[in-house]
């Protein structure tokens, strides 16, 4: 059932691909083939994407989340994990070709887990008052995502706790560094801020071990291969031949800026978590499905 929904949503997409290919020669090199194919990332569609995703965040929070005064708590974050795994398993298994459609090829991926999950949010709001809405939506989220767990065919364990021990270590050093060096608590390693960055870095550490250790993986994002390719092309500081450390100076660099951004500017704690979670959010579900990928073919 789940197979021919995203069948019919792909057959769809390729027709309308027909239709408009004369007058979208524009949209087809710099858009669409990237999603069809599953091609590299180019810097029209990434700042694209990236202005659609802040402008759909920003709607959400005014239009949903501020207006029904849900709150970003703990609560919410974990019945949301749910859902990130569920996501994260579902573009994974694309990859595996367990479900072959656009719709699970990545940013369609993201719309099509949000028309799953933000109904389902409703309805469980919906019911709030017989069962907490976090409980109801979370179990289902979490069931989903079990039910994609077990049809993808993990077989290198190794690489996977590869993945886990380096995550593991950042870790540990943001602690280190929260409790010995930064111990007052309006330090920069609130709950949150930890959290968020904590989980940014499990997103590059897959990409490390990926790109470092095992030969059939290569970055899509274009900031991050643009910079890959100028060290491995010069020959500055490699590691197994590959520059993939850069990715943890990308996120060492930006992410706290935009914490503490966040920190000043946004009016509401509400808000302020929001935008954290998403941020938290993206780390998790990109390197959860780097994780699964190299669980599956390296």
């Amino acid at each position: 059932m789940l197979y021919n929904v995203f069948e019919l949503g792909s057959k769809s997409l390729e027709q309308g691909e027909r239709i408009f290919q004369p007058v979208s020669g524009f949209f087809q090199k710099y858009f669409w083939n990237g999603i069809k194919y599953d091609l590299a990332y180019n810097w029209i569609d990434t700042l694209t994407y990236a202005l659609i995703f802040v402008g759909a965040a920003w709607l959400l929070y005014d239009r949903f989340f501020k207006t029904k005064k849900i709150l970003i708590n703990r609560e919410f974050i974990i019945a949301l994990s749910g859902w990130i795994v569920f996501g994260s398993a579902m573009r994974a298994s694309e990859d595996a070709g367990i479900f072959k459609s656009v719709l699970l090829v990545t940013p369609l991926h993201y719309i099509t887990i949000f028309a799953i999950a933000f109904p389902t949010l409703l309805l469980s709001l919906y019911f709030n008052k017989r069962v907490p809405y976090w409980k109801s939506w979370g179990a289902l989220g979490y069931f989903l995502g079990a039910l994609a767990l077990v049809q993808l065919p993990l077989k290198n364990l190794y690489g996977v706790s590869i993945i886990l021990g380096v995550w593991a270590a950042w870790i540990f050093v943001f602690w280190i560094i929260k409790r010995v060096f930064l111990r007052k608590k309006e330090s920069f390693f609130s709950r949150w801020n930890f959290a968020t960055l904590s989980a940014q870095m499990f997103d590059a550490s897959s990409t490390f071990v990926a790109l470092t250790f095992f030969s059939n993986f290569w970055e899509k994002h274009v900031l991050g291969s643009t910079l890959m390719a100028f060290f491995e092309s010069r020959n500055i500081l490699l590691v197994n031949g590959s520059a993939s450390w850069i990715m943890f100076a990308l996120k060492l660099l930006v992410v706290p800026v935009v914490l503490n951004a966040i920190d000043r500017y946004a009016e509401e704690d509400n808000e302020k978590r929001f935008l954290k979670m998403i941020i938290l959010l993206l780390g998790l579900a990109v390197g959860l499905r780097n994780t699964l990928e190299v669980g599956m073919f390296a």
